[in-house]
């Protein structure tokens, strides 16, 4: 979204549209573009044109983070009832194991949304895991997910949150 457009009046195709065009201008900064324009399209409610555009980058190749791109696709999907193909990402982004904590945040919060709480617990928990071993300080990009990890645990330690009492 440009900064001088308020939210609440933004049309997100043209927005998405506006960002495609961009994105064809400026080859460089192609990706980040054409994933902002791929959320426009999920604010707009139009879901598979958001999917197409995420295939789009992956069939592109050369990304910067393929397995961000792979993470946005799959809660996109899950979103408009496409559940298998999103678990079936969400587990080849855990068997690839991406050093990036954003792909962790964005399948943990994924499952986490549609109430599967033991393996968004188990995944925001592999993601730290993986981050955090052999570091002797957690980098910045990385205290989001330990947060998350943390928190998750906690829940799940509460006798009240866990199915016993």
């Amino acid at each position: 979204m440009r900064p001088d457009t308020p939210a609440e009046t933004v049309d997100h195709h043209a927005e998405a549209a506006r960002l495609e065009r961009t994105a064809g201008l400026y080859p460089e900064d192609a990706e980040a573009l054409l994933l902002r324009a791929a959320a426009h399209l999920e604010l707009a409610g139009d879901r598979p044109a958001a999917s197409a555009l995420y295939d789009r980058l992956l069939s592109a190749g050369a990304l910067e983070n393929p397995s961000l791109v792979r993470a946005l696709k799959a809660s996109n999907l899950w979103e408009y009832g496409h559940e298998a193909e999103a678990r079936a990402i969400i587990e080849g982004i855990r068997t690839t194991s991406p050093r990036d904590p954003a792909p962790w945040m964005i399948i943990a919060e994924a499952l986490e949304s549609h109430d599967e709480l033991e393996a968004a617990q188990e995944t925001f928990t592999e993601g730290a895991r993986l981050l955090l071993t052999d570091v002797p300080e957690p980098p910045y990009s990385t205290r989001a997910l330990l947060l998350a990890a943390t928190a998750s645990a906690a829940c799940w330690a509460s006798p009240t949150t866990n199915g016993t009492s």
